[in-house]
């Protein structure tokens, strides 16, 4: 209790700023960390890389 956490800014948008309050805390920062997340692993190269798509 009484820890102070700084924002996290985001890699691919840096005027995005997220805040862990609980009372001001949403869905949405979720998903901008999930992309944090999967650009830092580079997972989306990988499996694009992967796919094949065969129509013509």
């Amino acid at each position: 209790m009484g820890e102070t956490l700084r924002p996290v800014t985001a890699g691919f948008n840096r005027s995005l700023s997220i805040e862990t309050r609980a009372e001001r805390l949403t869905g949405d920062p979720g998903a901008v960390l999930l992309r944090e997340s999967l650009d830092a692993t580079g997972i989306v190269g990988w499996m694009a890389a992967r796919m094949k798509d065969t129509r013509r």
